[in-house]
């Protein structure tokens, strides 16, 4: 059996293009509903903007910089 660290990086191998094939299936997504007629008239409900602060920005580096170490332990 492979251990917690090996499935681990597994995962971090397969995350990218885990992430591009969801954006690919995104669009189509969003291009079918367009088709549909969605989006044309006002929404029932609004979402307020959040404000992208340093912290974001450190969470987001702080997961990416561990995603890519595991991905090159991988690798030795």
């Amino acid at each position: 059996g492979s251990t917690h660290f090996q499935k681990v990086k597994i995962a971090a191998k397969s995350l990218p293009s885990l992430i591009l094939y969801q954006l690919y299936w995104a669009d189509d997504i969003a291009i079918a509903m367009k088709l549909r007629g969605f989006g044309k008239i006002f929404p029932r409900g609004v979402v307020k903007p959040v404000d992208f602060k340093l912290i974001h920005f450190s969470q987001i580096s702080l997961i990416s910089l561990a995603f890519w170490a595991l991905s090159k332990i991988g690798t030795l």
